[in-house]
This record gives C-alpha cells, structure tokens and sequence, in this order.
C-alpha cells in the first residue's frame, strides 16, 4: 500500500478514537468551561454538563493535532 493512503487510514482510525477521547476530555476541562463561561459570558456548561459546542472544539483540536504528527511523519520520509 502507499504510503499516503496507509497515513490516510491512520488518520480516519484516529479521527474515530478521538470521538471517547474528546469526550473524556471535555468533562475533564469543566473548571476551564467555567471560567470561559464566566469571563466570556459564552454559555459553556448547562444542567447536563458541557455544551456540544465544548466537545466540538475539543474533538477539532484532538484531529488537528493527529493530523499535524501524521504531516510532519509523511513530510519526514
């Protein structure tokens, strides 16, 4: 197999993993949605836990970080 479609499914396997990983992660960040709810008035953390709009960006930035390792990692070879 290519290199680029073996790096292409890595990323996909990753993108699947980081779905509990965010999740996790996102009630595990409930002081830092507080203090952004209470600096920012951005309502971050309702009666349920946190806003969909929280495990959005945590899931985003746990796939932007993937795929800048997966970048570097195929730019290194």
């Amino acid at each position: 197999m290519e290199l680029r479609v073996k790096l292409g499914l890595l990323f996909l396997w990753y993108a699947l993993l980081a779905v509990p990983a965010a999740i996790f992660g996102t009630f595990l960040l409930t002081p830092f949605w507080r203090m952004v709810e209470a600096e920012y008035g951005n309502e971050s953390l309702g009666h349920s836990g946190p806003a969909t709009w929280c495990f959005v960006a945590v899931y985003l930035f746990m796939v932007a970080v993937n795929a800048l390792i997966l970048w570097r990692r195929w730019r290194g070879r």
